[in-house]
């Protein structure tokens, strides 16, 4: 894993997802294929996997082929998911996302983000159920990240109205994630998603963790400038898709 684990610190940011999957929890849900600094991880902790790709289109095409699934939930820079699907795949949803970075900035404490843990699960999934008919449910969301990561949220009336917290954390590599990211459909506008975002992020820089990352859909204009209010700045583009077997 030495070797794996130096391909992924050539790029921190772009491989932060990869770099957290290195250490438990998530490792046992990893399988790793690597050719020089090239590599390609199944993540089979969800079901479609996760499959992340790092390196040259030729080098990971030829790593892909080593995979036996019939359908994957990719992240792909750089062009490659159209060469993907030439090779005989198709898209059965695919997105545009911006990679950002936390590069710092002062970030105000607000006194509605409280923390939440393993027994706000039913509030959790009771707000997230707001966005199932239109589509917005947060796809990667386990009720054990409320104990293992960081999460935060407002609450109103004895309900939760908004959320952020960790899709992946490890202090063993300093690196996290933000995500999950949700405020309910009739509270919206109101800057409660920076408020949630603002508090898992200080928490995050309080542990020392070195590397803060989150994907962020490039048509969510008012997110991206939350975001970047909080001092997060745009690393790159690239394309999330569900893929299958042609």
């Amino acid at each position: 894993m030495d070797w794996v684990r130096t391909v992924l610190n050539l790029d921190r940011v772009w491989s932060a997802f990869a770099l957290a999957d290195l250490a438990p929890p998530y490792d046992s849900f990893c399988s790793w294929h690597v050719s020089g600094d090239s590599l390609v991880l199944v993540y089979r902790g969800f079901s479609p996997p996760l499959l992340f790709a790092l390196g040259s289109a030729e080098a990971v095409m030829g790593l892909i082929g080593e995979v036996a699934e019939p359908e994957f939930y990719v992240s792909f820079r750089d062009g490659l998911l159209d060469r993907f699907l030439a090779s005989g795949w198709r898209a059965d949803k695919r997105n545009r996302l911006f990679r950002m970075v936390f590069r710092g900035g002062k970030l105000e404490g607000d006194s509605r983000a409280l923390r939440l843990g393993g027994s706000d699960g039913a509030a959790v999934e009771e707000l997230f159920a707001d966005g199932d008919a239109f589509g917005e449910r947060p796809p990667f969301f386990q009720r054990s990240s409320l104990d293992d990561g960081i999460y935060f949220g407002v609450w109103e009336d004895g309900r939760l109205i908004g959320l952020a917290g960790t899709l992946v954390l490890s202090a063993a590599v300093g690196v996290a994630c933000v995500g999950n990211v949700y405020v309910r459909r009739d509270r919206r506008g109101r800057g409660l998603a920076g408020v949630v975002s603002g508090a898992v992020t200080a928490e995050l820089v309080r542990l020392g963790i070195s590397t803060v990352a989150l994907n962020v859909r490039t048509d969510n204009v008012p997110a991206i400038r939350a975001y970047e209010r909080l001092g997060y700045v745009r690393y790159c583009d690239y394309e999330e898709a569900l893929v299958v077997r042609a």
